[in-house]
Order: C-alpha cells, then sequence, then structure tokens
C-alpha cells in the first residue's frame, strides 16, 4: 500500500441520501487501498449527515464537508472545494449516484506508478436502477496511437461526442497546477463538457483503457441530478456554457480551427432544439447574435431554414435547401450508441 500513489476520489452531493450509500459502497470495495474519498454536500436538506456520519465513523478515508460560502452553489463548486481539501497525487471526479468497479483504481496501477501521463481514461458503461441492468457504453475510446491528436478529441466534444464521463478519467494533480480555473462555477449545464474542451486544449498526456469497463454512469431520469426540463432557462444555461467555450478559443487563437464545429453546435443547439420546443424568439436572438460574433451568416441561415420547416408552404419550398444543411449539422455521434460487443 505504501508503494502505492494516494488517489482522490471527489463527489459533490445534494440530496442523495437514497443513493450515496452504495456509491460510497463502491468507492470501499476497491481492491486498490490507497485512496481518500473526499463528499462536498451543497446544501442537502434531506438525510445527507446521517448517512455520511456512518461512512465517515467505519472508514476514516471518507472525508465529509460542507461547500463554504467562498465557492458558488451548484456542483462546480463543490468539485473545486473538493479539489482544494484533496491531498492526493491523482483525482477523480463523479457523481453521487454512479458507481465503481471494485478494479477501478487497480486496473490503472501501472500507470498510476509508472507517472507517465496526465489522464487515465477507461471505458464506462450505462446503468438505470442496478449495475449491470444496462448495456450501453457511454462511448468507445480512441487507440493510444492517437492521443496526440488533441484537437480530433476537441472537435468530438464540440459534436457532442461525448468520449469519457468525468468519473471514467483519472488526473494526474500536478496537471491543474497554476491552471487560473478548474470547473466554471457560474455554469448550470454542461459543466463537464466545458471542463474537458478546457483541459483538452491544455495538451495533457492522456493513455485510453480501451477495454475495461471498470465505472458504470446512472442515467435513470427519476435520480440524475443533471435532468432538466427542456424549458427556456434549460437553452440559457447551454448558451452559457458555449460561450465559454468559444471565450477560451478565441483567447487562444483557435476559433479559425474549430469554426466549422461552433457553428454546427449552435445551428443545433441554440438554434433548431429552441424552434422545436416553440422559443423562437430565443433562436432568433441566438441567430443575430451569432451572425455578428462569428462574422458568418449560417447562423442567420439556419433559423430561416429551421424557422420553415414549422410550416406545411414554406417546407416545401426549402426542402432542396434544408437537405444539405441537415446533413452539415447532424448530431452523427457515438456517443450513448454502442454496447460492449462493438469492442470485439
Amino acid at each position: 500500500m505504501n508503494n502505492q500513489p494516494l488517489v482522490s476520489i471527489i463527489i459533490p452531493t445534494y440530496n442523495r441520501a437514497h443513493l450515496i450509500g452504495e456509491t460510497l459502497d463502491s468507492v470501499l470495495a476497491q481492491t486498490y487501498q490507497n485512496w481518500e474519498c473526499i463528499i462536498v454536500d451543497d446544501g442537502s436538506t434531506d438525510d445527507t449527515d446521517a448517512v455520511m456520519q456512518k461512512f465517515c465513523d467505519k472508514d476514516s478515508r471518507f472525508k465529509y464537508y460542507q461547500r463554504p460560502e467562498e465557492h458558488l452553489p451548484g456542483g462546480n463548486g463543490a468539485r473545486n472545494y473538493g479539489f482544494k481539501m484533496s491531498q492526493g497525487e491523482y483525482v477523480n471526479w463523479f457523481d453521487s449516484d454512479d458507481l465503481l468497479s471494485p478494479y477501478f483504481l487497480s486496473n490503472k496501477e501501472l500507470e498510476l506508478l509508472n507517472g507517465n501521463f496526465d489522464a487515465i481514461v477507461s471505458l464506462s458503461q450505462t446503468f438505470n436502477k442496478i449495475s449491470g441492468d444496462g448495456s450501453i457504453l457511454w462511448n468507445i475510446l480512441p487507440d493510444n496511437k492517437d492521443q496526440l491528436q488533441l484537437n480530433n478529441l476537441v472537435n468530438d466534444f464540440l459534436k457532442q461526442n461525448m468520449l469519457w464521463p468525468p468519473i471514467a478519467i483519472v488526473w494526474k494533480k500536478i496537471f491543474f497546477d497554476k491552471k487560473k480555473e478548474l470547473w466554471n462555477e457560474h455554469l448550470k449545464s454542461w459543466q463537464d463538457w466545458e471542463f474537458h474542451i478546457k483541459m483538452l486544449l491544455e495538451k495533457p498526456n492522456i493513455y485510453f483503457k480501451t477495454r475495461d469497463i471498470d465505472t458504470f454512469y446512472r442515467i435513470d431520469s427519476s435520480d440524475k441530478i443533471s435532468t432538466k426540463k427542456k424549458d427556456e432557462l434549460f437553452f440559457i444555461n447551454l448558451k452559457k456554457s458555449i460561450d465559454a467555450v468559444i471565450s477560451l478559443l478565441k483567447s487562444q487563437g483557435l476559433m479559425g480551427i474549430f469554426s466549422s464545429e461552433i457553428k454546427n453546435l449552435i445551428a443545433r443547439i441554440l438554434i433548431k432544439l429552441p424552434i422545436q420546443n416553440g422559443y423562437y424568439k430565443f433562436a432568433l436572438t441566438s441567430a443575430l447574435k451569432y451572425t455578428f460574433l462569428l462574422k458568418s451568416l449560417f447562423p442567420i441561415k439556419s433559423f430561416i431554414l429551421e424557422l420553415a420547416r414549422q410550416y406545411s408552404i414554406s417546407r416545401k419550398i426549402t426542402i432542396l435547401f434544408y437537405k444539405p444543411y441537415k446533413e452539415k449539422v447532424k448530431f452523427d455521434t457515438t456517443f450513448m450508441k454502442l454496447t460492449k460487443e462493438n469492442l470485439k
């Protein structure tokens, strides 16, 4: 155990007393022993305190904190505070309703000991109520020979082809030294999407464990904290996350490289989807804003074509223009579409 690097597992939680026990049991079952588990409560009003007291009494490696006022309410504030309190050489963030295989850390022990990588990623499988009751992979991982092609990884995230959830990646803590910001506490949606793009732009050396399924991501809609109704606030929050990424790309002079995917993302998420949900004013405002911001007519063209699709007469008129546009912005991804059978 003394030769094993300490791994800090950081879990934000809010009113998950009915689920967090199962999550912490999966941490306790790790065959790799040198870990600490930092749980940061974001202001729970249920019995989370009582559940946590039992785990802290059972094993001193569990450490329970309340999010302080210096960090904004929400999961990202709790994640950042958990990082501050961590003592490990490596860190892993995940949610209070997800599960680890007993071999999650031991599967990575060789890489942890060698210390040659900034991050180690393994496969994640979805489940609903009980680990193993689902068969869908979060996604498949690229071969390690492609790991230096970080632009491809950023493109995947911009295409909504998210390659891993936070639970599936273990980071070397020193990689975050001198980073101005880790988790953006002003964001309420797509926080992990923005975080991973931001970290990928720092060019980490990533190792992919392409055959190890050792994390389990809960997708049951009744229990996921991230479940949100598609109201206007939903789109406003998505817009904030997309704007954060655009600002990041602009600050690094990278908009030219990723401009096509950014335009397509805006068309899909901030124009097409709001129109489908009846938020025409929001879609129009977005189209006008990004037409000027990106110095491109594509957003306003997207608005016109998507609006025309809502009426039978104009749909017939614009059908020839809509087909190539649809192919351009298509949500083409393997995200949550494959099973472990696709790994063979």
